[in-house]
C-alpha cells in the first residue's frame, strides 16, 4: 500500500510538471525489460493527462493492471482491469486477466499456494495482444 502512495504522489508531480513525451511507450518498454514499478508509473502518468481516448485509457488500465499483478498488487491490479473492462465491455482477455487477478488475491488471503498466472498485456503501438 505504501508504494502505491508514492506512487501516486510521483504521478501527480508528473502531471503537474507537464511531463512531455510518450508515456504509454515508455511503460510498455519498462515493462518489456521487466521493471513493472516504472511501468506502472508511466501508465499512471499516461491516465491523469486526460488526452487518451476510451480505447488508449482501456488499454493503459490493462497494462497497469498487469504490471500491477506482477509486483504482487492484486487489489490494484483488479481496480485496474474493472476500470479498462467498463470502457471495453465484452473483452475476453480483461474477464481472463480480471478472473486470475482475483484467483491470486483469494490465494493470497486464505494462505493458498497461487495458481499458474499468466496475464496478457496490450501494445499500443502495434494493436496486438502480447502473450
Amino acid at each position: 500500500m505504501q508504494m502505491i502512495l508514492v506512487l501516486g504522489a510521483a504521478v501527480l508531480l508528473a502531471a503537474l510538471s507537464g511531463d512531455s513525451g510518450n508515456s504509454l511507450d515508455r511503460a510498455l518498454a519498462a515493462a518489456e525489460e521487466g521493471r513493472h514499478e516504472t511501468a506502472a508509473y508511466h501508465y499512471s502518468v499516461a491516465l491523469s493527462k486526460g488526452t487518451l481516448g476510451a480505447g488508449d485509457q482501456s488499454i493503459a488500465h490493462n497494462n497497469r493492471g498487469v504490471a500491477y499483478a506482477r509486483l504482487g498488487w492484486y487489489e490494484a491490479a483488479l481496480s485496474d482491469f474493472t476500470a479498462a473492462k467498463s470502457m471495453a465491455v465484452g473483452d475476453s482477455i480483461l474477464f481472463t486477466n480480471m478472473k486470475t487477478a482475483k484467483k491470486l488475491l483469494y490465494a493470497r488471503k486464505h494462505d493458498l499456494a497461487p495458481p499458474p498466472a499468466v496475464f496478457q498485456v496490450r501494445d499500443q503501438s502495434r494493436a496486438v495482444w502480447l502473450f
